[in-house]
C-alpha cells in the first residue's frame, strides 16, 4: 500500500468495486455541459457553483459559476471510469502515482456544508502552510482545515488537496480547536 492509499482510501474499502470520489479536469467552460451529461448518464457528480454577479455594457446578471474551474467531482467505482471518461468535454481523472486519485469523502462534504452560505466563501490559493483546527461552534461545526491569516484576518483554508484547490470563510478565534494530532499529508497530484 503506497502514501496514497494508506492517507486517503479507507482500509476497508476495494478500489474497484466501492464508489469514492473523484476529481475528473474537463475542458473550458465544460463543467456545467459535464453535469448534465452525468446527470443523463445516472452517475452522481458535484459541480460546487457559487453565485457571481458578472457585468455586460448594458446589464448586470447573477451567475452560477463553478468554484473550482476545469473539475467536476464524481462518486464512482474505478470499473466504471470508461463511462466517464467517454464524456465529451471530460480530459481526464485526476491522478496520483498513476493511478485515480480518490478525493476523502469528508473534503466533499466540507465543501458542500460550506456553500449553504456562498456569500461567505472565498477563492483562496492553495497553502500548504497553516495550523490545523476544528470549527467547535456556529453552521460549520466539525469543519476541519487550516487557519490561514488572509488580507489581515483569520480565515479557515478548506482544501481539495489533488487538485491544489481551496475556499476559505472567516472565523472567529473562538469558534477553533488546534487539532495536534492530524497528520498533514501534502501529497501533490499530477494530471495524467
Amino acid at each position: 500500500m503506497n502514501e496514497l492509499e494508506k492517507n486517503y482510501i479507507p482500509k476497508d474499502i476495494d478500489r474497484i468495486t466501492s464508489p469514492l470520489w473523484y476529481a475528473i479536469y474537463v475542458r473550458s467552460r465544460r463543467e456545467k455541459k459535464v453535469a448534465e451529461e452525468l446527470e443523463q448518464r445516472r452517475i452522481e457528480y458535484f459541480l460546487p457553483l457559487i453565485p457571481r454577479l458578472r457585468y455586460w455594457k448594458d446589464r448586470r446578471k447573477t451567475i452560477a459559476m463553478p468554484l473550482f474551474p476545469g473539475y467536476v467531482f464524481v462518486h464512482i467505482k474505478l470499473a466504471d471510469k470508461l463511462a466517464v471518461l467517454s464524456i465529451d468535454g471530460v480530459v481526464w481523472i485526476v491522478s496520483f502515482q498513476n493511478k485515480p486519485a480518490p478525493i476523502p469523502e469528508s473534503q466533499i462534504m466540507d465543501v458542500k456544508r460550506l456553500l449553504i452560505y456562498p456569500e461567505k466563501i472565498e477563492n483562496t490559493e492553495y497553502i500548504e502552510d497553516g495550523c490545523m483546527v476544528e470549527i467547535m461552534y456556529g453552521p460549520f461545526k466539525g469543519i476541519k482545515g487550516k487557519l490561514v491569516q488572509h488580507r489581515g484576518k483569520r480565515r479557515l483554508l478548506v482544501g481539495i488537496d489533488f487538485i491544489n484547490q481551496a475556499l476559505s470563510v472567516e472565523v472567529e478565534m473562538g469558534y477553533v480547536k488546534v487539532l495536534k494530532d492530524i497528520p498533514q499529508t501534502h501529497l501533490r497530484a499530477h494530471i495524467s
